[in-house]
Formats: structure tokens, sequence, C-alpha cells
């Protein structure tokens, strides 16, 4: 017997008993009440291992691909049952258009920055939420559409020798240590193998100030993935923390 979503009665329709099924009716909550987002996510984790990328997933239900990535990643809880409903409504099958590797358009979009155009600029441009570019730049974004890929290197061929307004961003991305455009070659940017020309790889590089760390931290970056992208070791980045104070409290948010 399939239990109601709300309380153990059986369910009879949409996954409630008639008695919520027509209090959620009356009351117009039916589509936006909420629900554990467990069998949404598990759904999406099928549809990503069988190659859909969000953007496809949030043409195929109508849902913001931000929310989906959200929804995949675990960070929300709860759902609206209409979402669930889209959601797992979509067949387990291969997607139509294939994803592709979003290292090109990592290195596109963090070129950019580097000569100061901002994921905002440049996602008006592209067509899509500044949001996503962040999550593609900052590699929370692994594979993408063709389609997507191909915008972003159109706005690339178009921007890349024509320096930004945002000194700001440019600056951030120079600490950072992301490549400019002429750093990397047209035939081998798309490359995960390949490596910028011309680009200094110190030994001695310094860690950029602590609130730039922080900043890449709350965007999702390990200390590990941090302590690669600046080549120093894991400790030299808790060392600093742990001086300033922060490392603990950073372990207690990752515990909670």
């Amino acid at each position: 017997m399939t239990k109601c979503r709300v309380c153990d009665r059986e369910a009879r329709k949409r996954g409630y008993c008639f008695k919520h099924y027509k209090y959620l009716l009356q009351t117009g909550r039916l589509g936006q009440y909420r629900v554990d987002s467990a069998r949404a996510r598990a759904h999406i984790c099928r549809l990503v291992d069988l190659r859909w990328t969000y953007e496809a997933i949030s043409s195929a239900t109508g849902i913001n691909p931000t929310f989906v990535l959200y929804l995949h990643r675990g960070d929300c809880r709860l759902v609206r049952a209409d979402y669930e409903r889209r959601i797992l409504a979509i067949p387990l099958e291969p997607s139509a258009s294939a994803s592709v590797d979003a290292t090109g358009a990592r290195r596109r979009i963090q070129a950019l920055a580097r000569i100061g155009w901002s994921s905002r600029r440049v996602a008006e441009r592209v067509g899509c939420s500044h949001r996503t570019l962040q999550n593609i730049s900052a590699g929370r974004l692994i594979r993408i559409s063709p389609r997507m890929a191909g915008r972003i290197s159109a706005v690339y061929d178009e921007l890349w020798a024509t320096p930004g307004p945002d000194r700001g961003v440019a600056s951030k991305a120079r600490t950072f240590g992301h490549p400019p455009p002429l750093a990397w070659d047209d035939d081998t940017i798309d490359d995960p193998a390949a490596r910028p020309e011309g680009v200094a790889t110190s030994r001695g590089r310094k860690l950029p100030p602590t609130e730039e760390l922080l900043f890449l931290i709350e965007a999702g970056e390990s200390i590990d993935a941090i302590a690669q992208r600046f080549r120093v070791k894991p400790d030299s980045i808790e060392k600093r923390f742990e001086r300033e104070g922060i490392l603990r409290k950073l372990r207690r948010r990752a515990v909670a």
C-alpha cells in the first residue's frame, strides 16, 4: 500500500489520501505543497548518469536550471510536489542531445574574466543566467549542452581581443590564477590535457588574501581544490585559516 505524502492513510489521488487531496485542492496548494526531495534527486542523478544536462532537464520540466543543480547536489531538503511530478515524468532514457565536456567553456569564461568581462556581462550576450556561467567557471558544472558550449565559444570569439570594463573582475581573476585569452590556442583550449602558454608556473606562488579564499569556500570549493588551483599544499591554507581563527568555524560548518 502506498501511503499518503502527509499522513499514514492509503494514497488515492496524486499521492494523497482523499482528505488531504481535497484540502490541498480547495486551498489552491495542491501543486505548491512541498515534499521530501529524495525521489526527485534520485531521478535527477539517474538522468545525469544518462548524460542529461541541467539545461535539458530544465527544458523538459520548466524548472530553473540552477534549482535543478541545487536538487542534484542535495542542497534542497524539500521540493514542490508539482516539481517532483515533472521530474519523475522524464523517462530514464539517454538525452536526445548528448552533453559535452565543459572544460573549454570554463577556460573561455575565466579568460574573459581575466581581461575584465564579468560573468553577468558575458551571460547577457550568451543569453543565460549569470549563475549558470558562475557554476561553469567554478567547475560545478562539468558537462553542458552543445548549444551552450557553442554560444559561449561565439561570445569568446567576439570579445577575446577587447578589454572589458570591469577592472575589479580582472584583478580577482588574476588573483585566482586564470590565464588570459592569449595563453590559449584555439585548437587546444577544449582539450582537458592542454596547458596555457606563457603563464608562470611559480613555485613560490603566494596565496591570495584570506577573503578571496573564503569566497572560494563559500562558492563550494574544497580546501584541496583551492590548494591545487594555487599550486600549494592544503596544509598552507589550513595554517592560514588556523592563524586567523576561522579553521574551527569552517570545520563546524562542514559537519553541520
